[in-house]
């Protein structure tokens, strides 16, 4: 027969397996949504990963991707920057106001121009393939090419009559090319672009998986530790309690001959895998 302190440990064990049940089974479910959202994550950057190294195209013509085009961008900026400070100059402003009026519209140009190149380079490349332009993409390219470029010319223009000098117009339209060929070197290398941004951007979600993982194992680990735990302790008072009645029982019958301590039957309490199992370990 089954002593009534060994009933009683055993649901106390219940309860708190119970209690420990109802805050680490949300608790997972939610860390493992996070883990399960990172890895979809990541197979859809791996996917557009594949897709866009697909388009790539070797070699490029333009060098629009590395070193070259940001030393194309430098020597755009910096051309564009000495042709401006002359011209800026000649208003007597402040040393450093004119360095921010020149480096706003060095900004400005090069973009500007960037975005005529990128315009042609977008018509010169429409072909079959991953440059293919749709008829409405075709036309508003096209238009846009159109406008700014006639801005870009005009600038260049302006520039040249306020100071009447050829020597300026040439410096004017060195500028203005290499921040055209820059424009048209970058949509070239678009997908070279694109994969290493893709490849950087799924080296840190590989990263954020990995950890996300982490935090649900070590979740996992230290659930399972706890309830084992319990589990032991409840062992240990029992086995305390098995002490506790038999020095009770002897000390009841002390002066009895030949005393018989009553055998005291075995409880079973909850296994390994059912601790997994109602703490939400396994499915």
């Amino acid at each position: 027969m089954i002593a009534p302190y060994q009933v009683a440990v055993a649901e106390q064990l219940d309860r708190w397996l119970q209690v420990l049940a109802s805050i680490t089974i949300p608790a997972l479910i939610a860390l493992r949504g996070v883990a399960d959202e990172h890895r979809l994550r990541e197979v859809s950057l791996a996917e557009r990963l594949e897709e866009v190294r697909g388009f790539v195209r070797d070699p490029l013509k333009f060098g629009g991707h590395g070193a070259m085009a940001a030393g194309v961008l430098l020597l755009a900026a910096t051309v564009n920057a000495v042709v401006l400070w002359d011209f800026l100059e000649g208003f007597g402003w402040p040393a450093s106001i004119t360095m921010l009026a020149d480096a706003a519209l060095v900004s400005v140009e090069v973009v500007l121009t960037a975005f005529v190149g990128r315009g042609i380079g977008a018509l010169v490349l429409d072909r079959p393939g991953p440059f293919d332009l749709e008829r409405r993409e075709r036309q508003q390219t096209l238009a846009f090419t159109v406008v700014f470029g006639l801005v870009a010319a005009g600038l260049v223009l302006v520039l040249a009559l306020a100071r009447s000098s050829v020597l300026w117009a040439l410096a004017g339209m060195a500028g203005a090319g290499l921040g055209t060929w820059l424009g048209v070197a970058a949509y070239e290398a678009k997908f070279h672009i694109q994969r290493d941004w893709l490849e950087r951007k799924l080296v840190r979600q590989r990263r954020k998986r990995s950890k996300a993982e982490e935090v649900v194992e070590r979740a996992m680990a230290f659930t399972r530790a706890t309830g084992r735990w319990l589990r032991d302790e409840s062992r240990r008072i029992l086995t305390r309690g098995d002490q506790a009645f038999v020095r009770a029982y002897r000390d009841e019958h002390r002066h009895e001959d030949d005393v018989q301590v009553p055998t005291i039957p075995a409880i079973d309490l909850v296994d390994d895998d059912t601790i997994d199992r109602r703490l939400g370990l396994v499915s």
